[in-house]
């Protein structure tokens, strides 16, 4: 079972592209997001509510191997923030016959070392790497794309605040719900 956490604020086609790899390069049996309840260093976040719809959203055409996990919602108190290894924990207690794996872009490599427990992470849930273009690609390859492209939730942001489009950046449905709730400062057109 992979797992691929992070803000998703907003997720975008990086973040579909490397559930697809998940599932069909890797042959993990399913992949679950875990969109934080609130961001381990204290970054501003979307509410958590429209990222989780977002995120269903954008996998919604992987079809059922693919789906968004909503447990950090229910760990600890609203304004604490998220930890992946807390969360990794609470998801082995609730399905212990389950073997995970953490599902991470090579920009993340390096990161990870300074994540909160990350020798227990590692321990509870091994990571599949897969290469991201403009980072340092892992020593040992994994199975899937040579790279994927350099998209960023940041970039899908500022084009939502300038008013470019987000076609290519984001799932069409990803877009539409940006749009109708006026997210990232995205003019809502009616």
């Amino acid at each position: 079972m992979g797992l691929l956490g992070g803000s998703f604020d907003p997720p975008h086609m990086g973040h579909v592209l490397l559930c697809a790899v998940g599932v069909a390069g890797l042959g993990l049996d399913e992949v679950w997001l875990l969109p934080c309840r609130c961001h381990p260093f204290g970054k501003p976040l979307t509410p958590f509510e429209h990222r989780a719809r977002m995120c269903a959203l954008a996998v919604a055409a992987l079809g059922k191997r693919v789906r968004v996990e909503r447990i950090e919602a229910s760990l600890g108190a609203e304004d604490e923030p998220s930890f992946t290894a807390d969360t990794v924990a609470a998801l082995r207690e609730r399905h212990p016959a389950i073997t995970f794996r953490l599902l991470i872009g090579s920009d993340l490599v390096q990161e990870l070392k300074s994540w909160r427990d990350h020798e227990r992470l590692v321990a509870m849930a091994k990571p599949l790497v897969v290469p991201r273009m403009g980072y340092r690609q892992p020593s040992r390859r994994v199975e899937g794309p040579e790279t994927l492209p350099a998209l960023s939730s940041s970039g899908v942001r500022e084009r939502a605040a300038s008013g470019k489009s987000l076609e290519g950046w984001v799932p069409r449905a990803v877009e539409e719900y940006i749009v109708s709730k006026g997210l990232y400062g995205a003019a809502v057109r009616s």
